[in-house]
């Protein structure tokens, strides 16, 4: 198991002419006319987005929209701000509309793909963060987005790849030789893994992440010693980190290690790995005393379950080796935390996927159950975008 960073690049913006933004603001609610203009709405979007006032920012591009339908620039904005709260879809189609009125932009490109990760559309993020490298060859960002992307497929070949042409750009950011690390621990390469977390440690030795993933490999390689001072280091930098992280990360008895080279390896199945968790989910809540119901599930959701004249709609997730926080759809959290019926979380892990062909997945187990979830908008995590100066 790995703690991987948070899904592709993180987050940023930088908020153009703030000094002048803040000087036209003092006066724009004493002068209708001028606060209207679609130069002062988008100097207000940007404004309000730094105050973390996001769905108000919203607004403000979407007034400055009404007067300038084919302003590339401020559609690129607008998806910006709903990739804040999370609303993927709003946000893709925002970069879409910005790509149509300017395909030269790389960032829109890159912004898009990232949305589309965050919905699990790997195949149209890695179409577009390639458009993006043919656009601007020099971004390391969008090379270490893409290299998330083909990790999160499986495709460690390509994703290694991807963070090595990062690395070679920007040699001394932790992010590169950390998420080549994470790879090369994926792909059971444990003293290729070890040379980039030293990297990462040189490079930022207060990010706990890298001690953990470092002791991982460790542990894989039979080192006791040297994997336990890992962990004891970074749960000295963050006190969260559970102190039997080692036995969690093992690999599973029934899946070797590395798999002997004359063995097919059977590329993971999406889909039959859903299907197997929902299998290990009803089970849970049969056993649970629920009656899971058959037949449509309202979207967004897994599945549907009643327990007397309870009812509850259910989302299922797959909580894969190395991941640290769970990923949702921006229709997930908005039904959750909007729906009439209750809504309960079900978290799944440890499921085996064999080396050879046979059965897709197998084992698994309920790590989390939360009867009544409704996901905390202050623990959300806007990802993955990228806002050059100008």
């Amino acid at each position: 198991m790995s703690v991987r960073q948070q899904a592709h690049a993180g987050l940023t913006r930088s908020f153009r002419s703030i000094g002048l933004c803040l000087a036209v603001c003092g006066a724009l609610w004493g002068c209708a006319a001028s606060s209207e203009s679609p130069e002062v709405l988008v100097e207000r979007g940007h404004l309000l987005e730094s105050r973390g006032q996001f769905r108000e920012a919203i607004d403000a591009y979407t007034k400055a929209l009404a007067q300038r339908p084919n302003d590339a620039t401020i559609f690129y904005d607008r998806g910006v701000a709903f990739g804040r709260l999370t609303q993927w879809k709003e946000a893709a189609d925002d970069y879409t509309r910005a790509i149509e009125l300017d395909p030269s932009a790389a960032r829109s490109f890159n912004n898009r793909a990232a949305a589309y990760a965050q919905q699990h559309q790997y195949d149209r993020a890695i179409a577009d963060f390639t458009k993006a490298i043919k656009l601007d060859p020099r971004g390391a960002l969008t090379f270490r987005n893409r290299g998330l992307a083909y990790h999160d497929i499986n495709d460690l070949p390509k994703a290694i790849e991807d963070f090595t042409v990062a690395i070679t750009m920007e040699p001394d950011a932790f992010d590169g030789p950390f998420e080549r690390g994470n790879a090369y621990l994926d792909a059971h390469e444990y003293k290729k893994a070890i040379v980039d977390f030293d990297r990462a440690i040189e490079l930022d030795p207060a990010r706990a992440a890298a001690y953990v993933n470092r002791g991982t490999a460790y542990s894989r390689l039979g080192d006791a010693q040297r994997a336990q001072a890992d962990i004891e280091k970074a749960r000295h930098l963050d006190p969260t980190i559970p102190a039997n992280i080692l036995a969690q990360s093992a690999p599973s008895p029934s899946v070797p290690a590395a798999a002997p080279s004359e063995n097919h390896v059977v590329a993971p199945d999406s889909s039959a790995r859903r299907e197997h968790a929902l299998q290990v989910a009803t089970e849970f809540l049969k056993a649970k005393g629920f009656q899971v119901e058959s037949g449509t599930v309202p979207a967004p959701f897994d599945l549907v379950c009643a327990k007397g004249a309870r009812r509850l709609q259910v989302e299922v997730q797959v909580r894969a080796e190395g991941e640290s926080k769970l990923r949702f759809t921006s229709e997930q959290v908005e039904a959750a935390q909007h729906s009439n019926v209750p809504t309960s979380l079900i978290v799944v892990e440890d499921l085996v996927h064999p080396v050879a062909a046979g059965p897709p997945y197998s084992g698994g187990k309920v790590v989390d159950f939360v009867e009544i979830w409704k996901p905390d908008q202050q623990k959300l995590i806007p990802k993955i975008f990228e806002y050059p100066w100008h």
